[in-house]
């Protein structure tokens, strides 16, 4: 008789075990695998080129004419279509603001605005800009 009950009282804690530890494993598995929020750049980012001026440095004077703040300007600078400089300016652009940038000299530019939420930078890609220069 004592031969079955030690039996049984084994499968009930193996079961406890087993059970407790999906527990375990399904509560560590909710918390790492939380949904993200996509966030994306709101409609209606916009910039465009007022003025630049070449020298040994392009000049370039931009003007924000959206409907919201950008955190900042990534700009990239070809010559002959290869990479000549990647410049992230971190200089926010109120609305109706403009801001003058100092580039490295090439044929064209990549202006790509960008803004922060919730510290993460965020591209928007709706508002990028190919300016060709011929200074």
């Amino acid at each position: 008789m004592k031969k079955g009950v030690s039996v049984i009282v084994s499968y009930v804690l193996l079961i406890l075990l087993t059970v407790s530890m999906a527990g375990m494993i399904y509560g560590f598995l909710q918390y790492r695998a939380k949904y993200r929020e996509k966030i994306e750049c709101p409609v209606g980012v916009s910039v465009y080129v007022e003025n630049f001026s070449c020298n040994e440095e392009i000049n370039l004077t931009l003007k924000n004419n959206g409907l919201w703040n950008i955190s900042g300007i990534n700009i990239i600078v070809y010559s002959d279509n290869k990479i000549v400089n990647t410049t992230r300016f971190l200089s926010q652009i109120g609305i109706e603001e403009t801001k003058s940038f100092l580039v490295k000299r090439g044929n064209r530019l990549e202006i790509l605005p960008f803004i922060k939420i919730k510290d993460r930078i965020i591209y928007c890609s709706d508002a990028l800009i190919i300016y060709d220069i011929s200074c």
